[in-house]
């Protein structure tokens, strides 16, 4: 098969990646599952070279062939006319030529078909600092920043400077100025280094990077954050709170309260999604945890309390959760895994109509035991024991039975007075003896003037005493 023949079978399938290999069939990614293409044989290695190389210059395979910098590992953009953009990514393994193609949408997405969380147009509002998009593998990143920018390119009058390695999504000028430098040796540059050095001297409004893999490049974007630019990155983390625990590590030891300062002083914002199978029909939907930096989050990032972010959320992934099982978009055995709390897993559930045991934490889950034949009332019977141990139907005078011979530490004679009495013990008396009255207390002598004495009072013994300098005043008898 031609290789335009492949990706023509990846957009009748809906397929997101491709993959050409040789000694196996190429295979298409669909829903997360790689489906070998029917229509093929497996590939030899000089098949997979041929169609491989079919899409590629001779310039590029060249650099794929000889160049240092490139040899082995490639990452290129490509555009087929009637059929979309592709983003590949040309390796070798066993001494053959292999490829792994992503689909690219011809249009650039919008936010609202991202199903980002409104809180995210205050991202596009913003006017300086970091903001973080993250996520594992094939999460949508670049889908998501796209999105972003092409927001803030429909309503600002801003220059914006891209840096990517391939370009990806392809920007129109709006209202904005957009300027898309590649990354490679046949790219508009030769790295992301030295392409966003020059880009601080380009009057630049807003930034976007790639992933901040590296101390060189984390240290830039921080900088020209603080410098009054807005910088959008990625990293492949997959929480808020993980996301700045990395940015810190990927610094020494000695630099990380610098860096919490500077994060705290100029983090816009985190978002952090994964990509989900729709319920019910192919495709994939967005679920997002999303940080947006207020004054409590600044203060937990600048103390380097970044467990204590978590409350601090604009929408956390249990949200998220929710909200797409009230839209009846995922199931509940799609959401389960990555559930936080079990009251999110109690709610979804009711939500999606499902009833499933909670496993979202780690315990010793042991079911109760079958209820006997013969029970009544609902009552467990206990391993081992007769099935009237819990006998309520009135047949039998003690609720608790045991066997005559059974011997019982608490059994004690009928005639005896108290069950507590201990043998040599003088029994005690049925009541304590009632306490003495308390004498009533004597009104107090009158003064002479008419008024009574408030500096006296009366002892135990019903004697009234007078302090001492209050004798000079004795009362008329």
């Amino acid at each position: 098969m031609k290789i335009k023949q492949l990706l023509q079978e990846m957009v009748r399938l809906g397929g997101t990646d491709l993959h050409i290999m040789a000694g196996m069939r190429p295979a298409i990614r669909v829903q997360r599952q790689l489906i070998p293409v029917q229509q093929s044989l497996d590939l030899s290695a000089e098949d997979a070279r041929e169609i491989i190389y079919e899409m590629l210059t001779p310039e590029q395979i060249e650099m794929f062939e000889s160049d240092p910098e490139h040899r082995n590992d490639m990452n290129i953009a490509l555009s087929v006319p009637q059929l979309g953009r592709y983003r590949m990514n040309l390796y070798r393994q066993r001494g053959t030529t292999a490829v792994s193609i992503r689909s690219l949408p011809m249009e650039v997405p919008t936010l609202e078909s991202c199903n980002l969380p409104p809180v995210a147009e205050e991202f596009v509002q913003a006017r300086r600092g970091l903001a973080l998009i993250t996520g594992p593998a094939r999460s949508g990143k670049s889908t998501t920043l796209a999105a972003l920018i092409n927001e803030i390119n429909e309503l600002r009058a801003l220059h914006i400077i891209t840096i990517e390695n391939p370009i990806e999504y392809l920007h129109n000028c709006r209202k904005s100025y957009v300027s898309q430098r590649e990354v490679g040796r046949n790219g508009d540059t030769r790295s992301f280094k030295l392409a966003l050095e020059s880009a601080m001297h380009q009057d630049p409004d807003i930034i976007q990077l790639g992933n901040l893999d590296d101390f060189d490049l984390a240290e830039m974007a921080l900088t020209a954050a603080d410098s009054g630019v807005l910088v959008f990155a990625t990293l492949s983390t997959v929480s808020v709170a993980q996301t700045l625990s990395r940015i810190v590590d990927i610094f020494p030891q000695e630099k990380h309260q610098q860096v919490l300062t500077s994060l705290a002083d100029n983090l816009v914002g985190v978002i952090s999604h994964m990509l989900l199978p729709r319920a019910g029909e192919a495709g994939y939907v967005l679920a997002a945890e999303v940080l947006r930096a207020n004054t409590m989050a600044r203060d937990a990032i600048r103390h380097n309390r970044l467990e204590g972010i978590y409350p601090t959320l604009s929408q956390s992934m249990d949200d998220a959760f929710i909200d797409l099982a009230r839209k009846k978009m995922v199931d509940y055995e799609t959401v389960a895994p990555y559930i936080r709390s079990d009251s999110t897993h109690r709610k979804i559930q009711t939500l999606l109509g499902v009833s499933r045991p909670i496993t979202s934490f780690t315990g010793n889950l042991t079911p109760l035991p079958i209820e006997p034949p013969g029970a009544t009332s609902g009552v467990h019977a206990r391993p081992g024991s007769s099935p009237n141990v819990y006998n309520r139907s009135g047949s039998s005078p003690n609720v608790q039975t045991r066997p005559p011979s059974s011997p019982d530490v608490r059994s004690r004679p009928a005639s005896s007075p108290d069950v507590r009495v201990r043998p040599g013990t003088p029994p005690k008396p049925a009541m304590d003896p009632a306490p003495e009255p308390t004498p009533a207390k004597k009104p107090a002598p009158a003064w002479p003037d008419g008024a009574s004495h408030e500096a006296g009072h009366y002892t135990p013994s019903g004697r009234y005493v007078i302090p001492p300098w209050e004798k000079n005043r004795k009362p008329s008898s």
